[in-house]
């Protein structure tokens, strides 16, 4: 497609605009989808690469992926959140946090008091 390359998470937020633009041109290219098809994690650039070719990039925030991500694991994968972790995720000013598992509960009750939800943890 002799486009430069862009690398990225694929945990990341986009508009409709984006979204509906980039499943168009991904139906429309049967070259690309089956060069993804063949490739280590498509998911980790197409959407980076086809925002910069398709003239999104100057709409992308510059507050980055707008998600609260400990990758202080220092492994594959990034570290699951605690209670500890509840003053970082607030002072973030993040609107998604990853990764919440089932151990998490004391941090979903603080973060279902902050925002006012009367609900249980799961």
């Amino acid at each position: 497609l002799n486009w430069p390359p862009y690398l990225g998470a694929n945990w990341c937020t986009v508009s409709h605009a984006f979204a509906a633009s980039a499943l168009a041109y991904w139906r429309q290219n049967k070259q690309l989808r089956r060069y993804a098809a063949f490739c280590l994690s498509p998911e980790e650039w197409f959407m980076q690469t086809y925002g910069q070719a398709a003239g999104f990039a100057g709409k992308f925030s510059k507050h980055g992926y707008l998600r609260y991500v400990d990758w202080s694991a220092k492994g594959a994968h990034p570290a699951n959140l605690r209670e500890k972790d509840y003053t970082a995720i607030l002072n973030s000013k993040a609107f998604f946090a990853r990764k919440i598992t089932p151990e998490s509960d004391g941090l979903l009750d603080l973060l279902d008091a902050q925002i006012g939800y009367p609900g249980q943890a799961m």
